[in-house]
């Protein structure tokens, strides 16, 4: 059981106000309190436990930080404005080392374009993130390089990186040593290249070409080395198909497709001749639309994320489950999402929200049987001054009806206009 105590105080302190105090901020508060980025977002534990990466929002500009949970300290690893150079996204490819994404426009003739760039970043040594990608005098200058399909788990230098350095928009898959920045070709490119996936052993698996409007799906048998067709469609069919990864039985893979005319999740032995589909999850009035959950302690895929969820992931390991209900009892009437966990899965970083908070981060012990507070999401909306979300549907231009979220100011009255701020999605 989680520490009830623990977190009565953490709400307390972080939520609690008097009414006074309430009435006052209410007046005042910001349009920038509900219009800017989160505080904090993406968070990301080291294997070990013991540091957490995560985004922090300085008034627009966003810096990838290290906590150290150990010593208390905080370090600057990066930082972007969002509009001309952008995070993509982060990793740790062992306690020492973070392997980011950073995309960035660059003007050219007249012409502007974006790239992308894999960097890293030693913890140990390092002043500033560096390039891992060195581009010699024959190889293509890649305009996309931080395609990583496997961080190579039983590896801690190497990962595994979809790039075209032979024939531009061809990518072939390389081995590449972050440190060093040498590099092994694992795959060439093929005709009509689009991808490649590779399973949870790090041995690619997968390609996927497009032709025209014709999308495949290829499988790889290692017997005889050659690729085998898995799944082919037209673009926009009913018969489309989104691989989601494998699990960590190598012959078992995920992937979205078309049921009752939403996107259901799937999973397929694909040595089976037939290629049996077994459905595993359908939402009858929404697409799934989440990704799977690795376990880091076996590497198995343990449940799925969906935003039709109550605690958007849904677990079928017994002991994931057992730790979700255990803190669903110990903080009710929220939403409490596990985000991340060492590999012993003992340590994890839990996202909390309820109607009364936007938000907030904490880390989590199982041996300690406590909770702690790291930060909070939106901490100029918070307790009184958060007014929760209302659902409402609407009819758009094509008579589509639209289902979304609305929150209002906190000392919103019926019937007076106010500034709406719109948050679309893609």
């Amino acid at each position: 059981m989680l520490n009830h105590a623990l977190f009565l105080t953490f709400i307390i302190t972080l939520f609690g106000a008097s009414a006074s105090a309430q009435s006052s901020l209410k007046s005042t508060l910001p349009i920038e309190a509900h219009a800017s980025l989160a505080n904090a977002s993406q968070m990301n534990l080291s294997p070990d436990g013991n540091k957490v990466a995560f985004v922090q929002n300085g008034k627009g500009t966003l810096f990838l930080v290290v906590f150290d949970l150990t010593t208390g300290k905080k370090r600057f690893i990066t930082k972007t404005d969002n509009l001309s150079v952008t995070l993509n996204w982060f990793e740790w490819v062992n306690n020492d080392v973070l392997l980011m994404g950073i995309s960035s426009t660059v003007t050219e003739r007249s012409v502007r374009y974006t790239v992308s760039r894999l960097r890293k970043f030693d913890l140990r040594e390092d002043d500033e993130p560096k390039n891992v990608i060195r581009i010699g005098r024959n190889a293509h200058n890649s305009q996309f390089q931080d395609n990583v399909i496997s961080m190579l788990p039983d590896d801690p230098e190497h990962v595994l990186l979809s790039i075209d350095l032979d024939t531009p928009n061809k990518p072939g898959v390389f081995k590449v040593n972050v440190q060093t920045g040498k590099r092994k070709r694992i795959e060439r490119p093929k005709k009509n290249i689009d991808g490649w996936i590779a399973d949870r052993q790090g041995k690619v698996r997968i390609m996927r070409q497009v032709d025209d409007t014709l999308v495949t799906y290829s499988l790889k048998d290692f017997k005889t080395n050659k690729w085998q067709k898995l799944f082919e469609y037209e673009v926009f069919s009913a018969d489309r198909v989104s691989v989601l990864g494998f699990d960590k039985n190598p012959n078992i893979l995920y992937f979205k497709a078309i049921h009752n005319d939403k996107d259901a999740l799937f999973k397929m032995d694909v040595t089976d001749p037939k290629k049996t589909r077994e459905l595993v999850y359908h939402d009858e009035n929404y697409d799934v639309d989440g990704t799977l959950v690795y376990s880091e302690v076996t590497n198995e895929v343990v449940g799925f994320s969906h935003s039709g969820f109550d605690d958007v992931i849904k677990y079928w390991d017994e002991d994931l489950d057992k730790l979700q209900r255990s803190i669903n009892k110990a903080i009710p009437d929220s939403t409490n999402v596990i985000m991340d966990t060492d590999i012993t899965g003992k340590i994890y970083i839990l996202y909390t929200a309820a109607s009364d908070h936007p938000g907030a981060y904490l880390l989590g012990d199982r041996n300690a049987n406590s909770l702690d507070y790291i930060i909070s999401k939106y901490p100029l909306v918070e307790g009184a001054l958060y007014n929760g979300k209302n659902n409402v549907k609407y009819t758009a231009r094509d008579k589509t009806n639209i289902e979304g979220y609305i929150t209002f100011p906190a000392d919103y009255e019926k019937g007076k206009a106010y500034p709406a701020i719109i948050y679309g999605t893609r």
